[in-house]
């Protein structure tokens, strides 16, 4: 699914990218999508490091669980947190 998304950038910002999709010979559209893209990957890489920093999560692991704990909503979120720092 995808959705529309409608923003204003000041004159420079749209000639840069004007610029970009010319020399990349794609559309406008299609410069703005990577350069979302790129730049949420990078955020995401680095609000992961910063997570991997936070002391509580040095702590994972060293506890014992109950049997179902892996059915517990707030385990999954953890086992998937975990999922992505590796």
């Amino acid at each position: 699914m995808s959705r529309k998304v409608q923003i204003e950038v000041d004159e420079d910002l749209y000639n840069m990218l004007r610029i970009i999709a010319l020399k990349k010979k794609v559309s406008l559209e299609e410069t703005i999508k990577e350069a979302l893209e790129n730049y949420v990957e990078l955020e995401n890489r680095r609000i992961s490091g910063e997570v991997k920093k936070d002391s509580i999560w040095k702590i994972i692991g060293k506890g014992t669980l109950d049997q179902d704990a892996s059915q517990d909503e707030a385990w999954g979120l953890a086992e998937w947190l975990e999922n992505e720092l590796e």
